[in-house]
C-alpha cells in the first residue's frame, strides 16, 4: 500500500494498523494485521442512525384538520323544490357558481364546495341538489 492510505493514518493518528519501517513503507505486515480496528465500531454507529430514522419513520402523524365547509352554495334553499320542473327562478338569490347537469350530462370531478350542483331527471324535475 501506498504511505498515507487509511490504514496507514489511522496507525499514526491513533497508534491502530501495522508497524511503520523508516521509509514510511510497511513493515513486514500479513493480510491479518491490516484489519485491526474492529468492523463493529464502524457498523455499529451506522446502525444506531438508521434504527432511528426508522422508527422516526413510524411515529403516527397529527389527525388531519378538516377544512370547514361553506354552507352558503344555496343547497338547503332548493331542496323544497325536488320533484318540481326545474325554472332558473328556483335558484336563490347570492348562490355561488352554479351547474345545471341531466343524467346523460359529463360533469368534472372536481371538489368545490361554495359551486351549487343542480341535477335534473329526464323530464327536467329538479332531482338533486348539493354543494359540491
Amino acid at each position: 500500500m501506498v504511505a498515507g492510505t487509511v490504514v496507514e493514518r489511522r496507525r499514526f493518528c491513533n497508534g491502530v494498523g501495522p508497524p511503520l519501517d523508516r521509509d514510511g513503507g510497511k513493515a513486514e505486515a500479513s493480510p491479518d494485521t491490516l484489519m485491526e480496528e474492529p468492523v463493529m465500531k464502524v457498523t455499529a454507529p451506522l446502525g444506531a442512525v438508521l434504527f432511528g430514522l426508522t422508527l422516526a419513520a413510524c411515529e403516527p402523524l397529527a389527525p388531519p384538520v378538516p377544512t370547514p365547509v361553506p354552507t352558503g352554495c344555496g343547497a338547503a334553499e332548493m331542496q323544497r323544490h325536488i320533484g318540481r320542473p326545474f325554472v332558473e327562478a328556483m335558484i336563490p338569490p347570492g348562490a355561488g357558481p352554479v351547474r345545471i347537469g341531466g343524467p346523460d350530462t359529463a360533469m368534472t370531478m372536481d371538489y368545490r364546495p361554495d359551486r351549487l350542483t343542480i341535477l335534473l331527471d329526464r323530464a327536467g324535475r329538479l332531482a338533486e341538489a348539493k354543494c359540491n
